[in-house]
């Protein structure tokens, strides 16, 4: 057998096995028509997924080798031990998604799955972000009489907020105007760090 012959063959093996996770985690599970993600305190986003694949990367923390113009024989020697250490699983699955923002242009991406899974603010149910947006408005939806801190962005009655300052270079006089931070979180200080480079 040639040494492209070979390659390929390996190559459709790892793809059998990324496939294979893929149907068992959709015989268990319908393939979901979005994903629901928490837009700042404003909205919940919809994703529109457009398939469904694996994260390498997750499973074997390197690409699958790959050659120029032909395989050598190191090439399908590497492409074997890959596929030897390659044991894809539903914690690799990845969503990826298309979705629009107000002036129209589309944005492409992908989720995992345990991301999904775990995080309150991305799921496949929109229900389920209702209570986090709630939380979120709660924190960051402009109220009268509270002021907004300058690095969290949080909305804080005055007498929770302190002013400061922040020393950079990128200020003509190497000082920032005095900025609004909260008084119970290093907010400033973060700030700060974030201004020194």
């Amino acid at each position: 057998m040639k040494l492209q012959e070979q390659f390929e063959e390996i190559e459709k093996l790892v793809e059998a096995k990324n496939q294979k996770a893929i149907n068992d985690y959709l015989l268990a599970n319908d393939m979901p028509n979005f994903i629901y993600e928490l837009a700042g305190y404003k909205e919940i986003r919809e994703k529109k997924v457009t398939k469904i694949g694996i994260n390498v990367l997750k499973v074997c923390e390197k690409w699958i080798p790959s050659f120029k113009k032909r395989p050598t024989k190191k090439n399908v020697e590497e492409i074997i031990t890959y596929n030897n250490s390659y044991f894809p699983t539903k914690d690799h699955i990845m969503f990826f998604y298309t979705y629009s923002y107000g002036d129209g242009s589309g944005v492409e991406g992908a989720d995992t799955l345990v991301d999904i899974i775990s995080s309150e603010r991305i799921s496949f149910n929109k229900e389920d972000l209702v209570p986090e947006l709630k939380k979120m408005k709660e924190l960051y939806e402009p109220r009268e009489g509270h002021i907004k801190c300058h690095y969290c962005d949080r909305q804080r009655l005055p007498k929770d907020i302190h002013q400061k300052t922040i020393i950079s270079r990128m200020y003509s006089n190497c000082e920032s105007p005095l900025r609004n931070y909260c008084n119970d979180r290093p907010c400033a200080s973060y700030d700060q760090m974030g201004s020194e480079g």
